[in-house]
């Protein structure tokens, strides 16, 4: 892309550097941590594509990892997690 710009004698703006780090609010943080660590729990349809996640697998890990009080709250942090995690990796705008 830049040398197409540099072809019509555009100057493109400074590229931000992109950061594998990213900063997580400490409410979040259990919730970002299990949802990590849910990865073998996708399912997927019978087209190929993933549909969410297996709740019957998520639900141990949430019981082990979070205290019952707040464990309504992290699965409903989850599920936000889940659906925009779905229109990425099924490549939906």
């Amino acid at each position: 892309m830049l040398d197409d710009a540099s072809v019509l004698g555009l100057a493109l703006p400074d590229q931000p550097k992109k950061s594998k780090h990213f900063k997580v609010h400490p409410d979040n943080w259990d919730a970002v941590i299990l949802f990590c660590s849910l990865s073998t729990q996708w399912a997927y349809g019978a087209m190929g594509g993933v549909i969410g996640l297996n709740y019957a697998g998520v639900s141990l890990p949430l019981e082990l990892a979070i205290q019952p009080d707040k464990q309504a709250d992290v699965f409903a942090q989850i599920q936000l997690m889940e659906r925009a995690a779905l229109k990425v990796m099924n490549n939906v705008k």
